[in-house]
């Protein structure tokens, strides 16, 4: 009972990772921020595929410039 409490309360979701990262970065827009817009669970091949909706006005050039 307490190892499995301890891993359902610790559990982290991979899109609060990269949401927290990219607003750290400043890859955001006034008001607007990076949304979740859709998060695919694949069991057969187990990985999970995330979609994000980036403000309008950030472009690629503005990712590769903080990341590359």
């Amino acid at each position: 009972l307490g190892a499995s409490y301890y891993y359902k309360t610790n559990m982290n979701d991979d899109s609060d990772k990269i949401l927290k990262i990219a607003e750290n970065c400043g890859l955001y827009k006034k008001d607007e921020k990076m949304r979740l817009y859709r998060r695919n669970y694949n069991k057969a091949k187990k990985y999970t595929e995330y979609v994000f909706k980036i403000p309008l006005g950030l472009e690629l050039q503005d990712f590769l410039d903080k990341y590359g």
